[in-house]
């Protein structure tokens, strides 16, 4: 790795940028793993992107906001901090938001989360 490029997706040099992981999926169960740089020169004949971010993170946010040419109701429901399930599709790109049961510690099950 050059001193320009950034450290790879998810250690912890990335997690504080708010990218904790991004792959182009190769549509046969793997892909290739993608720093910011990577995702910012990323064009969709390059294959389906796939990112987890911290939405927290102000690199993640102004991504978003910036560069990420995300449809605007697609951003506002990605930063919303209790999203309702839905199912949104915009041209060739789909939005899922699902719950699930709180598993975490002292929880009630009926607290359900975002994932």
């Amino acid at each position: 790795m050059s001193d320009t490029e950034d450290p790879p997706a998810g250690t912890i040099a990335t997690r504080g940028t708010g990218l904790i992981h991004a792959y182009v999926l190769d549509g046969h169960g793997g892909g290739e793993s993608l720093t910011w740089q990577g995702v910012d020169h990323w064009k969709p004949a390059d294959g389906v992107l796939w990112l987890n971010l911290d939405y927290a993170a102000t690199d993640a946010q102004e991504w978003l906001f910036m560069r990420s040419g995300i449809d605007p109701v697609v951003r506002e429901a990605l930063l919303d901090r209790d999203p309702r399930p839905r199912a949104l599709v915009i041209g060739d790109a789909m939005l899922l938001i699902v719950r699930a049961i709180n598993l975490n510690q002292g929880a009630q099950p009926e607290d359900m989360v975002s994932l």
